[in-house]
C-alpha cells in the first residue's frame, strides 16, 4: 500500500473515532448497546502450507517469521444506514516486509497488505465487559516479492473465512483475540510486476489457505444508557 493509501486510511479511522457527532460516521455506530471500538492490531498468518520453508505453515511455525502484519480496524456495531445496523469487523492491515529465501534464486523481501471483513453473532448480550462474536465474512489482499531491481512478483487472493474474536473491556481500552481460518479460492501463481531477468519457473504457487491470529488494543464508544452493568 502507497504513503497516500494508508494517510486516507489513518484519517477515515480519526474522523470516526473523534468526531462529534459518530452516530453518522461512515463505519461506527457510537450510541449503541455493544462495545464498539476502534483498534490497532498485530498478527500472524499461519498458512496450510508454504510455497518457501521461511513462512510459517502448520507444520513448521516460529515466532517472528513472516507472514506478520500491523494495521487499523472496527469491531462492534457498523452502521449501514441511519435506522439499520450489523454486527461486524473491518481491518486494513499492512504485512510487514520481511526477508526469505528463494530456491535458486537467493535472498528476497516479502510484503503486501491484508483485508478482513466479517459479520458476527454475539454471543454473550448486553455484557460491558467482555464479549464473544464469532463470525463468517472474507479475507483478501496481495503479497509482493522483490529482489532488488530484478524481479518485482504479486499474488492477489480472496479467500471466505470463519472467525471468533473475543474482547475484554476495561473502561475506555479494549483488549481482543481474533483467529480467522480461510480458505483462498484464487489463482495461486505468482505474477510479474517487473522482471528484468531470471526465470520465475520454479518459483512454486502460493495458496494462501491458513489460519489469521490477531490480537488487538483499541477506543471503546457504548451508551451507558443502552447497556446494563454486569
Amino acid at each position: 500500500m502507497s504513503n497516500n493509501s494508508i494517510s486516507k486510511i489513518v484519517l477515515i479511522f480519526v474522523l470516526i473515532a473523534f468526531g462529534h457527532d459518530t452516530s453518522y460516521a461512515f463505519f461506527f455506530f457510537r450510541k449503541s448497546p455493544h462495545a464498539n471500538s476502534v483498534e490497532l492490531n498485530y498478527g500472524q498468518m499461519i498458512y496450510s502450507r508454504s510455497f518457501v520453508g521461511g513462512i510459517n505453515s502448520f507444520r513448521n511455525f516460529q515466532l517472528g517469521r513472516p507472514i506478520q502484519f500491523v494495521g487499523l480496524g472496527v469491531s462492534g456495531e457498523l452502521k449501514l444506514s441511519t435506522f439499520h445496523n450489523i454486527l461486524g469487523h473491518f481491518y486494513v492491515s499492512g504485512v510487514m516486509p520481511q526477508k526469505i529465501q528463494l530456491e535458486e534464486l537467493g535472498q528476497a523481501r516479502i510484503g503486501g497488505g491484508l483485508i478482513s471483513a466479517g459479520l458476527t453473532k454475539e454471543l454473550i448480550k448486553r455484557n460491558r465487559r467482555f464479549n464473544l462474536q464469532p463470525g463468517i465474512g472474507i479475507l483478501t489482499g496481495r503479497m509482493n516479492i522483490r529482489q532488488s531491481e530484478i524481479i518485482h512478483l504479486k499474488n492477489g487472493f480472496i479467500a471466505p473465512k470463519i472467525s471468533i474474536q473475543s474482547k475484554a473491556i476495561f473502561g475506555k481500552v479494549s483488549l481482543a483475540l481474533q483467529i480467522e481460518y480461510a480458505m483462498d479460492l484464487s489463482d495461486n501463481d505468482w505474477k510479474s510486476i517487473q522482471q528484468r531477468s531470471g526465470s520465475m519457473d520454479n518459483l512454486t504457487a502460493f495458496n494462501q489457505s491458513g489460519l489469521l491470529m490477531q490480537i488487538s488494543v483499541g477506543w471503546v464508544s457504548y451508551d451507558q444508557k443502552a447497556m446494563k452493568i454486569r
